[in-house]
């Protein structure tokens, strides 16, 4: 038990005091009542030594541990402190002096001035006159003041708001105070002088005193008055006390010390030596209190934030804020309370016990509120951060001058009443700041604020839906947030954002000068002769090996060089929707990433106009044409390519040439001059595929039509046609778009299109990042009521794309709108006699072909703007995908014939050791016999004797006095067996341990109850009669053949064993390979490689669960086994998602990959049948491609083969798995011949 010296000093720290005075060192406190001194003590009965010192020092740390030190307060009195067990006056209300908030920063001037020190002379005669001896039997007191330092301390203290801080280096701005201190420090030793230049007005800092003395002077208002003040403090400090000052430290002297010394017959308090609090726990309180202040200092500098920002903090955040304050502040009130109680208990023990559970109060105290919350920042963190970035945010839209209001109804009407011309709105809360659309939402949003400093041609405006209310209903909900466009106060894009997903990723072309721009009708088309801008973009980051093709912004169309030549030469003009501009006006910004947010323009306009005039115009574009039921597509056709050819119905029925027909038959052929319609019956097991060239101004546009789902059979056929679609991208070396035809006012489509149209969208959409721009959709309407707007289908289309994840807006580029029955009347007016040719076509028939023509020419004006899709590259993304989902049962059953071949060898190696065992007994009973010795005679089978000396019995036969060992099993049907080993694990599943009434084995033996241990096998018995010679020698020469035989399975068995780990590897480097290549495409790459990794463990683990409980040697050997192929997934995982796509990558990459896998031994005749099931979904390689089998791959049973009996040898259990089905076909080449016939247009 630690105590307080008898005689120590004491900082006064303000308190004032006298010699002679009696003190409280368990509660630090002066008893101003009391003193051991009649009177004045006589001036001879007073040492006294001048102490003349100045000293002043800078401080900018805030702690309370600072503040002690600098004070010179430690140990028991800065505990006393921290418990309140006195009040500070004077410089010690520096120590309580804090900052309210963290967002004030203040550095201090600590001016420390000695003058003199007096003490008692003890020994002096004049004191003893004066001396009141009784006072020491104060029941309070345990020390005297017998000696005083004189002088005086005084703290000047700058304060700074963090915002007003001024050249600070960084977020505090201490330094910038500190330098104006040490300013002040050269001037006051006068050493030089102030600058003169003081960046800081006077309303920049806060000046406050603490001071032992009353200053009666102003507080100083800048650092310049501060100096001033600071020269004076020694003058104040010095006047009380006839130039002394004030006490500033205090030598005490205990009572019994003065008791023993003057001899007093009074009874002093027998508890003077006074415990001490323990280093460590004192150190963690300080801590403890200093985070509890730092703490309450940040949540008020939070509190005071969101107070000053109304407009995008909801009053419940404030109330939170505001309520976590008083919380913090309360517990630091209770802490104070329950730290003086326990350091009083401490200081007040009597015994070492006293002491110890005194401070195990003290610690459990520190424990309990050390896990407050509130105590630490990572605690309380979650409330100081919400809204913060918030705020900041609502900060930075203000310097920018944008209009922030809440979400009241009228605050916006003001902003759209007063603010005219384009205006953009963001909508948001906090919530949807962690929504998926934000960080997209926003950069457009700080773009539009950036960009209008510079533009000036738009308002901006945020509402925060957190503050406000919408129709009395409370604050809005919102989904996700959005930016809304408004021109002169009317909406015109409700969501800005998702209207531009259209252009993500794509190469946009604008007009630089909007001036430039010319949009007179009579231009807006283009030439015919022109091109579609395909160029390298000019960016100067941007070095992409491919040219581009590129979009305007504005009107989302392909932009096209005019290419044609005008009167004054070269048509140098770029066409779009909007109009035409010169050449030398055009800015690009690519799709690519590392472009950046601006656009670029060649620095040689003549260069790009030799590009653009170089470009190629192709002759080629072709389309898969998918349709909804009830859709007639060989009529649509037939009157596509007429809608191509004549403009109107006028001019189909005055041209002389036949009209052009679609026919399902490959044969071309005509009547006496009369159209013709040719067909052919489809039925199920027939499924159509027509190719259709059609022929429009010197250029060819092929149609793909792709056999529909039949009314009439409905979803059955749904894998058939889907498997034919597959095959049309199978086969086709250019696709350029898909034609989706529907009905326009449908309220719902049949699931067996959506299937389809899902399915082509997916497969698609592997290897092609702008597949949106290449879906169409032509709507078919047919009858007077011929529909050419998008009506109720919208919807249920809108849903079918949203689950195929595209973000495209239905609209001029992508729909387009036919009368189904046009093609009719014309070729009813060329068939119809001469006489009924007048037929009635006013019942708007003329508009609907004119309608339809527009729509049909708009159609391949599209397309042809396209750069084709990457076919290949798709099916080979698919292909490796479903490839990989293949693996699993292969993979599954490779590694279970790899733990069966690894225990085959086993088994093998242990039957060997069995015949080497007996060949040497035969050894032994050969050279027995030459020796004349009697001869063993070898068992028809083994039998199961006990070893146990009780149980052996005389036998007849035997030699005179001899016991033989009792059989308890007389042909034990164990195979192999270990002869003569004692508590082999052989004996196992004897029927000796068979408990037939509980059908278990036991550990101890049926016959004899004893232990398995005391038991063994006996493949021998003594015979009277001699064996022949030769019987054991023939019996010796079989085992010597089995030894041979056991030799040549273990080493097939090791063979087996390096293929499959061969094949292993070769597994986990195509793995790798197809990893890498598809990661980019397909997000699940990782999952995929984990469901290979648990259908190989599930293997594993079923062969485990399997296993005896006594073969400890298997289950741990298929264990490793197991972690072995665990690691090696791992592995592969780790290898892709470190991989990147070699330039080399490419479908022919992967397929030759493919093709090694296909050419391994054992493997490949797995992975061929189990590809061979899915190869309707699945496009075939030219260079591997699985058999065409319907067999199943099935993995081996863990139960079945692998751990059969003994039956089976498992060197032939291996040997049969492995060569099963090896004789399967070869690769075929079906699937890789086209499957279109070419039909010709027929004419009559």
């Amino acid at each position: 038990m630690a105590f307080q010296p008898k005689n120590f000093t004491r900082p006064a720290i303000g308190r004032g005091g006298s010699l002679g005075l009696l003190y409280d060192a368990s509660s630090d406190c002066v008893i101003y009542s009391q003193s051991i001194l009649k009177g004045e003590a006589p001036l001879e009965a007073i040492e006294v030594t001048e102490t003349p010192n100045i000293k002043h020092e800078i401080t900018t740390e805030d702690s309370l541990h600072e503040k002690l030190s600098k004070l010179d307060v430690s140990g028991e009195l800065s505990a006393s402190l921290m418990g309140g067990l006195f009040e500070l006056s004077g410089s010690g209300k520096y120590l309580s002096n804090q900052k309210s908030t963290a967002k004030v920063e203040s550095s201090s001037v600590i001016c420390n001035i000695k003058t003199k020190h007096e003490r008692l002379i003890l020994g002096s005669d004049a004191l003893r006159g004066v001396l009141d001896l009784d006072t020491l039997a104060h029941g309070d007191a345990t020390h005297v003041i017998t000696g005083i330092h004189w002088g005086g301390n005084c703290i000047v203290t700058a304060e700074a708001s963090l915002d007003d801080s001024v050249d600070s280096t960084d977020a505090g701005g201490s330094a910038n105070i500190s330098g104006k201190w040490a300013e002040v420090m050269i001037k006051v030793s006068g050493k030089g002088e102030m600058e003169s230049n003081d960046q800081n007005t006077k309303h920049s800092f806060k000046f406050t005193t603490t001071a032992d003395i009353a200053v009666d002077f102003a507080m100083p208002e800048d650092f310049k008055q501060a100096a001033e003040f600071i020269k004076k403090i020694p003058e104040d400090l010095r006047e009380p006390n006839k130039g002394k000052g004030v006490p500033i430290q205090y030598d005490l002297t205990s009572l019994p010390t003065l008791a023993k010394r003057f001899e007093a017959g009074t009874t002093v308090r027998e508890e003077s030596m006074i415990a001490t609090l323990r280093e460590d726990c004192l150190a963690q309180f300080v801590d403890l209190f200093h985070r509890i202040n730092t703490v309450k200092q940040d949540v008020n500098a939070y509190l005071d934030d969101v107070m000053a920002h109304p407009k995008c903090v909801p009053g419940s955040q404030v109330a939170k804020a505001r309520k976590t304050f008083s919380d913090i502040r309360n517990m630091e009130i209770e802490l104070k309370r329950e730290f003086q109680r326990a350091l009083l208990k401490l200081r007040q023990a009597k015994a070492e016990s006293g002491s110890s559970d005194a401070h195990g109060e003290l610690f459990n105290l520190l424990a309990r509120y050390s896990n407050r919350d509130g105590v630490g920042r990572e605690i309380y963190s979650s409330i100081l951060y919400e809204y913060r970035d918030k705020m900041d945010m609502a900060d930075w839209f203000s310097k920018k001058g944008v209009n922030y209001v809440t979400d009241a109804p009228r605050n916006l009407e003001r902003f759209v009443m007063f603010e005219g011309g384009d205006q953009f709105v963001l909508y948001f809360n906090e919530l949807t700041r962690a929504g998926e659309n934000w960080d997209k939402t926003y950069t457009l949003f700080h773009e539009l604020v950036v960009n209008r400093a510079a533009k000036k041609t738009y308002k901006v405006a945020v509402v925060d839906c957190d503050v406000g209310y919408v129709a009395n209903a409370g604050p809005r909900k919102l989904a996700k947030a959005f930016i809304e466009k408004r021109r002169d106060g009317k909406i015109i894009v409700a969501d800005v954002v998702a209207d531009m997903q259209a252009l993500a990723g794509k190469s946009l072309l604008r007009c630089q000068d909007p001036t430039q721009l010319e949009t007179s009708r009579a231009i807006l088309a283009p030439p015919p002769g022109r091109r579609v801008v395909r160029v390298f973009c000019p960016g100067e980051h941007c070095f992409n090996s491919e040219r581009s093709e590129w979009v305007c912004p504005d009107c989302r169309e392909a932009v096209c060089f005019g290419h044609g030549l005008a009167a004054g030469g070269w048509d140098d003009s770029l066409y779009c929707g909007c109009g035409r501009y010169p050449v030398s006006q055009g800015q690009f910004k690519c799709g690519n990433p590392v472009h950046g947010a601006g656009y670029y323009s060649f620095a040689d306009p003549d260069h790009l106009a030799g590009l653009l005039r170089n470009l190629d115009l192709s002759d080629e574009c072709s389309v898969m044409i998918l349709s909804e039921k009830g859709v007639d597509k060989p009529t649509l056709i037939s009157s596509l390519w007429n809608y191509l050819l004549f403009g109107s119905l006028d001019e189909a029925l005055n041209s002389r040439g036949p009209l052009k027909v679609a026919t399902h038959s490959p044969r071309a052929f005509s009547h006496e001059g009369q159209t013709v319609l040719g067909g052919e019956d489809i039925s199920a097991s027939s499924p159509r595929k027509i190719k259709y060239d059609l022929a429009v101004k010197n250029r060819t546009v092929r149609l793909f039509d792709v056999a529909d789902i039949d009314t009439a059979v409905g979803s059955a056929q749904a894998p058939r046609v889907l498997n034919e679609i597959l095959s049309v991208l199978r086969s086709v070396d250019r696709l350029d778009a898909v034609l989706f035809i529907l009905p326009p006012d449908a309220a719902s489509l049949s699931d067996e299109f959506k299937l389809y149209m899902t399915n082509v969208i997916s497969q698609l959409q592997l290897g092609n990042n702008k597949l949106d721009s290449h879906l169409m959709f032509g709507f078919a309407s047919s009858g007077k009521a011929g529909q050419f707007a998008l009506g109720d289908t919208k919807m249920p289309l809108n849903s079918i794309l949203q689950t195929a994840g595209i973000q495209i807006s239905l609209g001029q580029g992508n729909t387009f709108f036919f009368d189904q029955e046009g093609f009719g009347f014309p070729a009813l007016h060329r068939t119809a006699a001469p006489s009924t040719q007048s037929i009635d076509r006013s019942e708007g028939l003329n508009d609907r072909w004119t309608a339809s023509a527009i729509n049909a020419r708009r159609l391949i004006q599209e397309v042809t703007r396209l750069a084709p899709l990457n076919i290949r590259e798709s099916l080979c993304l698919e292909r490796t995908r479903r490839f990989i989902a293949d693996m699993k049962g292969p993979m599954a059953k490779h590694v279970l014939l790899t733990a069966t071949a690894a225990e085959s060898r086993l088994a093998e190696q242990e039957k060997l050791g069995n015949v080497e065992a007996e060949m040497k007994e035969l050894d032994k009973e050969l050279a027995a016999m030459k020796d004349g010795g009697d001869a063993r005679t070898k068992l028809p089978k083994p039998k199961t004797v006990c070893c146990f000396p009780g149980c052996a019995v005389f036998k007849d036969g035997a030699s005179p006095g001899e016991k033989v060992r009792a059989s308890c099993c007389s042909a034990c049907t164990v195979d192999p067996v270990e002869d003569g080993k004692e508590g082999s694990s052989r004996l196992r599943y004897c029927w000796a341990f068979y408990d037939r009434q509980k059908e278990t084995y036991l550990d101890d033996c049926v016959i004899c109850g004893h232990g398995r241990k005391l038991h063994m096998h006996a493949c021998y018995d003594k015979n009277i009669a001699r064996r022949d010679n030769s019987d054991v020698t023939k019996e010796k020469d079989d085992l010597e053949e089995e030894r041979r035989a056991i030799l040549r399975r273990t080493s097939d068995n090791e063979t087996l064993e390096k293929e499959f780990a061969k094949e292993a590897e070769t597994v986990e480097n195509a793995l790798v390979c197809f990893g890498v290549y598809l990661k980019d495409w397909v997000p699940n790459v990782k999952d995929m490689i984990a469901a290979l990794k648990d259908a190989i463990s599930g293997g594993l683990e079923r062969l485990v669960c399997d296993a005896a409980t006594n073969e400890g040697e298997r289950v741990k050997r298929l264990r490793e086994l197991q972690k072995s192929y665990d690691d090696r997934l791992e592995r592969v995982a780790d290898r892709i998602e470190a991989g990147r796509p070699s330039a080399e990558s490419h479908h022919g990459e992967i397929e030759d990959v493919m093709a090694k896998l296909y050419e391994t031994t054992h493997l490949g005749l797995e992975l061929k049948k189990a590809t061979s099931t899915s190869s309707g979904h699945v496009a075939a390689s030219e260079n591997a491609n699985p058999p065409a089998s319907d067999s199943t791959v099935t993995a081996a049973s863990p139960g079945g083969d692998a751990s059969a009996g003994n039956d089976v040898p498992p060197e032939s259990r291996v040997q049969a798995a492995v060569s099963q089905d090896s004789a399967a076909a070869a690769p075929t080449e079906e699937g890789l011949s086209s499957p279109w016939e070419s039909v010709p247009m027929l004419t009559p």
